[in-house]
């Protein structure tokens, strides 16, 4: 389980605070996160935001499996999906030719290297797209 984003931080973080300053048994800390799932909360944006009662409970279980650190999203792994070459191809026909379409430049790189995005030729050729 993973909290997304800055304002399910903030949502993790509330809950976690009042959890670990709650004193009690299982149905006081159950009745507390019914109570913070009840009610509205301000993000560090200024939001106005809800959690369900099920959420605070995925939370509390990954936070007791793991510490807060299961609870950060993995870190991505970025690479390229379009070769070098291609995009290399693609900017040189590019600056060759500045007037030169999209589709223009798909076609060139079809021709040349037998490769090509896999889109429709409607969004290729749409007078407004540009990936330039």
């Amino acid at each position: 389980m993973q909290v997304s984003g800055p304002g399910g931080v903030f949502g993790c973080l509330t809950l976690l605070r009042a959890v670990e300053h709650g004193s009690g048994d299982g149905r006081e800390r159950g009745e507390m996160v019914l109570a913070l799932a009840a009610r509205t909360h301000t993000d560090p944006f200024g939001n106005q935001v809800r959690w369900a009662r099920n959420t605070f409970d995925r939370w509390i279980r990954s936070w007791r499996d793991g510490g807060f650190d299961a609870l950060l999203p993995p870190t991505r792994q970025l690479t390229l999906r379009t070769p070098e070459e291609v995009l290399d191809l693609a900017v040189a026909l590019k600056r060759e030719k500045p007037a030169r379409t999209t589709a223009q430049v798909v076609r060139i790189l079809r021709q040349h290297l037998g490769w090509g995005p896999r889109i429709g030729p409607s969004i290729a050729t749409s007078p407004g797209w540009t990936c330039w």
